[in-house]
């Protein structure tokens, strides 16, 4: 069977979806998030007639309930649309991906070209990131956070910021290893001396480590990967972000059955399409970039993590002490009753 727009328009209002008209139906369809219509002629005449097949109708339904959801905004349509298994055509996947990246290069850059020149421009934004750190009055907690919890001085800071951000806009250049052993995560001032051998392991294999992910998040790298991917590519790194949305569902359902509420479906639903937005390029440039085996062996370490059934108890435990903190904290914030009353 097969329906006319117009017919498929009152299929809709039929269901309750009432808001779209002739005119946005056709611009959906010449953007391409409708399919095409199928041109036919009337019996006994050559008058052309266009309709769509009823296979079509699910996915037009689709469309109308994630346009609804998005109030019509195109980037947020496409995105849960191909998040939704329907594939587009990759210069909408461009559309959401390119200007994100961009933007973060521009600002590290400031549109300079050369190497040493946007090194200099790093320097020069880093330094002022800095001096808000140091002199704003309202950062003074973390400030003092930084000192006495992280055992982190502004300088270190400053060198470990300008080698990252470094790193992400000129990924060619020799990686600045020193400033690792000056990073948050330093620890080797508390260690005994007779454990320098192991330490000096111990930052080899994070050397490498930063290597590795400069070469999967450096800018240019992540605009290379988006600008040339193939179809399977895209296809791909969808998957692998569902499958990471699935580990996260089971958590999420290992929660105690008693637990008063469940998070709201508006807000898993906005999380994961946020979390396509800031994810799917890295996990995209992780395999581009040869590295592949990496996700393959996080999602398999991942599964048999919950699928043992002691992690599966420390989960539930967890919860259950969250809970019971929770409860004890909103017991102690209950107004106590006056004794005049």
């Amino acid at each position: 069977m097969r329906f006319t727009p117009k017919e498929v328009l009152v299929v809709l209002e039929e269901s309750g979806r009432d808001n779209w008209n002739l005119r946005q139906m056709t611009a959906l369809r010449n953007e391409g998030f409708l399919p095409p219509l199928w041109r036919e002629t009337h019996p006994g005449t050559n008058k052309p007639h266009y309709v769509w097949d009823e296979t079509y109708l699910d996915q037009i339904v689709d469309v109308y309930d994630w346009w609804s959801y998005c109030n019509g905004d195109r980037v947020t349509l496409a995105l849960a649309l191909w998040l939704d298994g329907y594939e587009l055509p990759l210069s909408f996947l461009h559309r959401i991906y390119l200007p994100i990246i961009e933007a973060y290069l521009q600002m590290l850059t400031r549109g300079k070209t050369e190497p040493d020149d946007i090194l200099d421009k790093v320097s020069e934004i880093v330094v002022v990131w800095m001096r808000k750190l140091k002199y704003t009055p309202g950062l003074a907690d973390q400030r003092k956070k930084m000192r006495t919890e992280q055992n982190v001085s502004l300088e270190q800071m400053e060198r470990f910021t300008e080698t990252v951000l470094s790193a992400l806009v000129v990924p060619d250049e020799e990686l600045a290893t020193e400033a690792f052993h000056s990073c948050p995560l330093d620890t080797r001032e508390s260690q005994d001396a007779s454990t320098d051998d192991a330490k000096d392991d111990f930052f080899i294999r994070a050397e490498d480590v930063a290597v590795i992910l400069r070469d999967i998040l450096a800018l240019p790298h992540l605009l290379e990967a988006i600008k040339t991917a193939k179809p399977e590519q895209w296809q791909q790194a969808r998957k692998d972000y569902l499958s990471f949305c699935h580990v996260l569902s089971v958590i999420e359902k290992r929660r105690p059955s008693n637990e008063e509420t469940s998070l709201p479906e508006d807000f898993l639903m906005e999380m994961k399409i946020m979390g396509a937005v800031w994810l799917i390029a890295p996990l995209f440039s992780t395999r581009y970039r040869g590295y592949g085996q990496w996700i393959d062996m996080a999602f398999e370490k991942m599964h048999e993590f919950l699928a043992d059934p002691v992690i599966q108890e420390r989960i539930l435990n967890k919860h259950k002490a969250r809970r019971a903190i929770e409860a004890d904290i909103q017991d102690k914030e209950k107004p106590g009753l006056s004794i005049s009353e």
